[in-house]
Formats: C-alpha cells, sequence, structure tokens
C-alpha cells in the first residue's frame, strides 16, 4: 500500500512544480517585468571568486564583508561581499590609487572574469583593486539589484577605502578612488560622484548606459523600473545622467566608447560628453572631460581592440588627474612616503588633452575626440 503511494506523491509534487512554475511566468507577464526578477531568485554569478582561486594569478585578493547602510530610502540594503588587492610594489605610498570596478545590472561576468587582466596590470603599477559581488549575485545578499542599491554599494566601498590603515596607524591610501564604470553601471557611479564629489578621484565610463528611458526594447527589467518609478511618485531622476552634469564640476571625467555598440548607442555618449564640456566652459570649469572612441562593435570592447594602448590611457589619465582624499581631522597618521620606496622606474606620459593619445599607425586602436 505505501509503495503504491511513493510514486503518487512524487507524481503530485511534479504536477505542483510545474502548475507553480507556469503560474510565476503568467503573472510575471501580466503584472510587469520587473515581478520577474521579484518572482524568481537570480541565477548567483560569484564570478571575482576566480579572482582568489586562480592559481595563476599574481595579484592576491582577499575577500570581506562591505559595512552597509540598511536604512536609508526605506529600503533594505543587503550585505555586500566585497574583494580587494591592496597596492604594492616600488610606486610609493603617494602613488597608491584605490580602483573601483562597477559593472552592469545583476552581473559580475562583464564586470569581474573579463576585466581580470586589467586588475592585474593595474595592481602591477600601483593600483589597490576593490571589486564587489553585486546585490543578489554571487556571495553578496539580497534577490535583485537596482542602480541605487548599486550606488549604496559603491559608498560602502569608498567608506571602506577611507579607513584602511598600515600597520594600524597611517591611511592606505592618499588618493582619493578611481570609479571605473561599464554599462548600466554608470548610472549608479554618476549618482555616487554626483554626491559626493570631494571622495571620487576620476570617472571613467565605459560603453555607459546614461538614460534609462533610451534603454534598447531588450532592457526591458529597466525599462520597467522606470515606468513603474515614474507612476508610483518616485524620484528617477537617477535614469538621466544629463540632471547631475552641474554636480561633477570637479569631476574629471573619461568616457569610452565603442563605435559599433549595440547597447550603449555611442550617441547618448557623445551627447553627454558634449554637454558636460559645453557647461564647463561656460563657467570657467577647467576639470578635464574627454571622449574615446575606439574601432569595436562589441559592448565594452574597447579592452580587445589593444590590451596595451588600453591601459596606458587610463593610466595615463588617472595620473594626470587624480585628487587626494579628504580626511577628517580624527583619521590620524601621516601622509609621508615611506622610506625605501621608489618611483624612479614608472615616469607615464603627460595626458594634455584631446590630442595626446594617438593610436598607432599600423593599429586603429582608438582615438581620442573633443
Amino acid at each position: 500500500m505505501l509503495n503504491r503511494k511513493i510514486p503518487q506523491v512524487f507524481s503530485q509534487h511534479r504536477i505542483l512544480k510545474k502548475s507553480w512554475e507556469a503560474t510565476k511566468y503568467g503573472l510575471a507577464g501580466i503584472l510587469s517585468p520587473i515581478t520577474l526578477a521579484v518572482l524568481m531568485k537570480p541565477k548567483r554569478l560569484p564570478m571575482l571568486r576566480s579572482l582568489i582561486d586562480s592559481s595563476d594569478l599574481r595579484t592576491s585578493f582577499k575577500e570581506h564583508e562591505l559595512e552597509v547602510d540598511n536604512g536609508r530610502e526605506n529600503t533594505f540594503m543587503p550585505t555586500i561581499r566585497g574583494y580587494e588587492a591592496l597596492p604594492k610594489g616600488l610606486f610609493g605610498f603617494s602613488k597608491y590609487i584605490p580602483y573601483v570596478s562597477i559593472h552592469g545590472l545583476r552581473s559580475n561576468r562583464t564586470g569581474a572574469r573579463a576585466s581580470e587582466p586589467l586588475y592585474r596590470s593595474l595592481h602591477d603599477l600601483g593600483y589597490g583593486i576593490h571589486a564587489y559581488d553585486s546585490p543578489g549575485t554571487g556571495r553578496s545578499g539580497g534577490h535583485i539589484t537596482t542602480p541605487r542599491r548599486t550606488a549604496r554599494a559603491i559608498e560602502s566601498i569608498i567608506a571602506d577605502i577611507k579607513v584602511k590603515r598600515r600597520d594600524n596607524l597611517d591611511p592606505v591610501y592618499e588618493n582619493a578612488p578611481v570609479l571605473h564604470a561599464s554599462s548600466i553601471g554608470a548610472l549608479a557611479a554618476i549618482d555616487v560622484a554626483a554626491n559626493q564629489p570631494q571622495d571620487v578621484g576620476v570617472l571613467i565610463l565605459e560603453s555607459p548606459i546614461l538614460d534609462g528611458g533610451q534603454l534598447p526594447p531588450n532592457q526591458y527589467i529597466m525599462k520597467s523600473a522606470l515606468a513603474v518609478g515614474n507612476k508610483l511618485g518616485m524620484d528617477t531622476s537617477l535614469f538621466n545622467s544629463k540632471q547631475y552634469i552641474s554636480k561633477l564640476d570637479d569631476v574629471p571625467i573619461m568616457i569610452i566608447v565603442t563605435k559599433g555598440d549595440p547597447i550603449a548607442k555611442p550617441e547618448q555618449s557623445r551627447e553627454f560628453y558634449d554637454a558636460v564640456v559645453q557647461h564647463r566652459k561656460m563657467n570657467g570649469i577647467t576639470t578635464p572631460c574627454t571622449l574615446v572612441e575606439v574601432e569595436n562593435e562589441q559592448h565594452m570592447g574597447a579592452v580587445l581592440k589593444s590590451p596595451q594602448f588600453y591601459i596606458d590611457m587610463i593610466d595615463r589619465f588617472c595620473r594626470q588627474n587624480i585628487k587626494k582624499l579628504e580626511y577628517h581631522e580624527y583619521l590620524q597618521g601621516s601622509l609621508e612616503t615611506p622610506k625605501g620606496f621608489s618611483i624612479e622606474n614608472y615616469k607615464p606620459e603627460p595626458f594634455e588633452g584631446h590630442n595626446s593619445i594617438q593610436p598607432k599607425s599600423e593599429i586603429d586602436e582608438g582615438r581620442q575626440i573633443g
């Protein structure tokens, strides 16, 4: 008797499971595309784990938990898992630069694994690498991420950078962090840079999505979130980066685009660049803003054309324009360069303006326009 009931139980379980799956997808389609992300726990993508587990990676990454604000805007902020490789080498304390990688919505694939060679190269040049799993992905908490949650995660990373100490005494960094934002991560990075410009040394926007309302049709989750936010009377200014231009006066900006990008349209980047330059010229602001176009048809494909050109370009711009971190009085410690360090082997070429980056004649890696 019992043996006959067991198959029936399993059969009923399968029927109920399939019914729930059908109902779940049906509700997601009827109510809103954003419902799909809420009902279904997104696939975990702990891509940053490869940075720790990779045996051939010269850079030593350490995993840690970031302190996050769990009360802002009445929205619970999940735990954010961070990964860092503090700078080391012969560059000296005054040359160390914190670099924060900000990837796109709900995915670490484009922000970690694809950027691993960049992490290595920048770390060798004296950068401290600070990365994280997006909310709802990898080892971070939560079920879904949004540009605002990403912005809160970035703020947590910056706060963590400012409290790091050498030998429990001196700050690790004298320079403010570089925010390198890719794709839809640009929305969050611009929000952070606009609201705390004193804590952002350089803002790099690569294949940036700068207006949530201009996303391609297949980016339905973000478009749905924007529509729902407008309907509920929420502040959706974060979805339109042009509204932040006047707050970015003290932030050096580099915009990198690929001419054939099918997702982040180059026209949007040109419009944003023109608006920033025009605003700064009209107000006598000399903070640089640079646009670099690369011949490639892939989203975030600039590095693929010529990795060395790409790395040198970023390093030159950062070294020429980086700002110093502003520490509060209660943060004690000397900011002098430790004895025994030397920067004689590192002399980056000056980055003087629109025409200072020229592609090699045999390879059209990219061109500076302005």
